[in-house]
């Protein structure tokens, strides 16, 4: 960044150099023109009378009265009137050249370039205001004394630009130098900070004390990533443990019973066999679920999928004395969804309405235009239970010995997924699941 700065710097020095090159070059006769136009005008404001009001004297400084009676032939001038009377000149030599060269007083403004003695001179012939009767002041001035004194200056000022341009880029390559020791110095510190990040410290984050503001949003966006992060963790850690946990008992119950009985009542062995393999199984599917890219989305027609939900799971409402009841409206819902997780999920929602309805009564499976409703006529859910349906391996006190505790947070899962609503409330009787779609919905069949 350093090098970069310095090149620019550089070239910037080389562009102004070439600049003031260009302007000295094409702009000469310009220079030229303005140094006889100044010299005249001076002399017409300086000029001295004497008592009679005739042109007497023109007072010129030291720095410019040598150059007038040193070097003659490159500079001089007279005072004439109208009738090209010439009443005073800068000095004989000048008087003696001039009248050799043929130059004529014509009282009339004019300007242009002439040959005197072999020498390109400029001239200018101005009227001097403010003077008793109407005077004339024409001046001549050599190309080659303008020229060696605009090259003087040029020098000078080429010079100064150069100086100021090695001045310019030292001193702010300094600062620029200090200015991104000071930037990165939090930078260095905050690498340091994170390279001291592992899994056993996932709840660290970086400091922001003495961060500049351009990297502030950085550092935060880092931290909420360090956050989801260790959230991740903790939820993988509690899945692993709440895991065990669930399957020792049932592994520990079965061992005990195979060590004390044998194999007399294989009846409730494999009972609980099929518990641990069920528990297994959903273990299997929340792990699937819980995984953004195990699902496939395609075009799904919601009462097709709801239809094979109820004929999967007739037989086990015959056996528990339930009926399954589905409602559709005029129009079918088709999302853009993972069909096999959009049956998973209204498969659990209606087989946990079977497994709380009394005998004898009808679970509601309803299809409507962008949603679906599941319900029971049983006792409903008790107002301090809401808020745990969906945790994992969360379980009524009612329902210890049944299930994994894993449905509801399955459906959780998926609705969560796929951008989805789930919702519950006790509908009296009974409890009532609502799904809504929301911006899934491509179309209505």
């Amino acid at each position: 960044m350093l090098a970069a700065y310095l090149g620019a710097w550089l070239l910037t020095s080389g562009l102004v150099a070439v600049a003031v090159a260009g302007v000295l070059h094409f702009y000469g006769d310009r220079l030229i023109h303005h140094s006889i136009v100044e010299l005249t005008t001076y002399i017409g404001k300086s000029l001295k009378f004497n008592d009679q009001g005739h042109p007497a004297s023109v007072p010129l400084p030291k720095e410019r009265a040598w150059v007038v009676s040193a070097l003659s032939q490159d500079v001089g001038y007279r005072i004439f009137n109208d009738r090209a009377e010439v009443l005073l000149w800068s000095s004989p030599e000048t008087q003696q050249a001039w009248i050799s060269a043929g130059l004529k007083a014509e009282p009339v403004e004019s300007d242009g370039s002439l040959l005197v003695n072999g020498i390109h001179m400029q001239f200018r012939t101005v009227a001097i205001e403010g003077a008793r009767e109407h005077l004339w002041v024409q001046a001549v001035v050599s190309d080659r004394l303008i020229e060696l004194a605009h090259i003087g200056s040029s020098n000078r000022l080429a010079f100064v630009a150069l100086l100021t341009a090695v001045a310019s880029i030292l001193l702010l390559g300094g600062v620029l130098v200090y200015v991104l020791r000071q930037v990165l110095k939090p930078v260095k510190r905050l690498s340091q900070e994170a390279r001291e990040i592992d899994l056993a410290k996932l709840d660290r984050r970086l400091s922001l004390n003495g961060v500049p503001s351009e990297l502030r949003p950085l550092v935060a966006s880092f931290n909420q990533a360090l956050s989801r992060l260790e959230q991740g963790y903790a939820d993988q850690r509690r899945f692993l443990a709440d895991t065990a946990h669930e399957l020792k008992t049932p592994l520990a119950l079965l061992r005990g019973q195979l060590e004390l009985d044998g194999v007399s009542d294989a009846t409730q062995l494999i009972r609980d066999v099929d518990h641990i393999a069920r528990q297994v199984q959903q273990l299997l599917v929340l792990a699937e679920v819980s995984e953004l890219r195990n699902y496939i989305n395609e075009s799904v027609n919601v009462r097709q999928v709801a239809m094979e939900v109820v004929d999967y799971l007739e037989p086990l409402a015959g056996r528990k004395g339930v009926q399954i009841e589905m409602q559709v409206g005029e129009d079918s819902p088709v999302l853009d969804c993972d069909r096999s997780a959009l049956f998973v999920l209204l498969k659990n929602l209606v087989e946990n309405a079977v497994s709380y309805a009394p005998r004898a009564t009808a679970v509601t499976l309803s299809v409507g235009n962008n949603s679906v409703r599941v319900r029971d006529q049983g006792v409903g859910i008790a107002p301090g239970h809401l808020a745990h349906l969906f945790e994992r391996f969360w379980r009524g006190p009612e329902r210890q010995e049944d299930g994994a505790g894993l449905g509801l947070a399955i459906c959780h899962e998926i609705s969560q997924a796929h951008g989805w609503q789930l919702e519950v409330q006790n509908a009296e009787p009974g409890a009532e699941f609502s799904l809504n779609f929301g911006s899934s919905l491509l179309h209505k069949e």
